[in-house]
């Protein structure tokens, strides 16, 4: 869970740079060489933060753990209660880049705004807003119904947009900010079930495999993002769909638009 409030946290700080120093003034070309700087600047600093506080992790000395990528995946597999867990995630995950991969198109093309990547950081303003929240009801409630009802908001208040009109900034930002309160518990949700697993698998075996859970959690995790976004663009263009401005959305918005797979 940590590591999912530090991605956001990293996504919301990499996202305001380039769209605050655009309301500046600056040019395009300003606007990625500044980022650019920024972004490293802060790489450097953090891993260094993180080598030095971030405890060495403790050697395991066991000749029953899974040895290469087919043992490793065959070891997490196995479990079946991991295998529904991945495979609820990896469906969320699909879905969640369909708006992912159309917000620049919706903003431009049908509310007929300009600045697309504003309304992308308010997503990711509503997930830090909300991440807290779900992180204490964790505590507290069911964590498969508290996962379901965080899709529910992060769904729900998308339905919304079929009836905002052109030019309606607020709706549409009221709209893409409570799908991002959502969006904390879609993030947060998965990864404390999936620590649980994790925990109980140990208890079970014997032995310590998380790294191996984490790694096919994150394979899966980014096949299923760049699956959802070729498929919804595959779909678009099957239908004939061509962008009003003939497909030159802003590299800014593109780029922002990355950081939400």
């Amino acid at each position: 869970m940590l590591r999912e409030g530090a991605a956001l946290i990293g996504t919301i700080v990499a996202g305001a740079v380039p769209v605050l120093l655009a309301i500046e003034g600056r040019t395009q070309s300003e606007v990625f060489h500044l980022s650019g700087v920024i972004t490293v600047s802060l790489l450097v600093l953090f891993s260094a933060a993180a080598f030095y506080f971030v405890p060495a992790p403790q050697t395991i000395n066991s000749p029953s753990l899974p040895k290469g990528l087919g043992g490793a995946l065959r070891a997490t597999l196995e479990n079946k209660n991991f295998r529904l867990l991945l495979a609820a995630f990896c469906l969320t995950t699909i879905a969640a880049q369909i708006p992912a991969a159309l917000i620049l198109f919706f903003v431009e093309d049908v509310l007929l705004l300009s600045n697309p990547s504003t309304y992308v950081l308010y997503y990711f303003v509503g997930a830090a807003l909300g991440f807290p929240l779900w992180l204490s009801a964790i505590r507290r409630v069911n964590k498969p119904l508290l996962w379901a009802f965080g899709i529910f908001i992060n769904t729900g208040c998308f339905l919304f947009v079929f009836f905002i009109d052109a030019g309606d900034v607020v709706s549409f930002s009221l709209s893409v900010i409570g799908s991002g309160i959502g969006l904390g518990g879609v993030l947060a949700v998965p990864a404390a079930i999936q620590a649980d697993l994790i925990h109980e698998d140990t208890e079970t075996t014997g032995q310590r495999r998380e790294g191996s859970f984490v790694g096919v959690w994150a394979i899966v995790r980014k096949m299923a993002a760049a699956l959802g976004v070729a498929g919804v663009l595959w779909i678009l263009s099957t239908q004939g769909y061509v962008p009003a401005n003939g497909g030159e959305t802003d590299l800014l918005s593109s780029d922002l638009t990355v950081l939400m797979r």
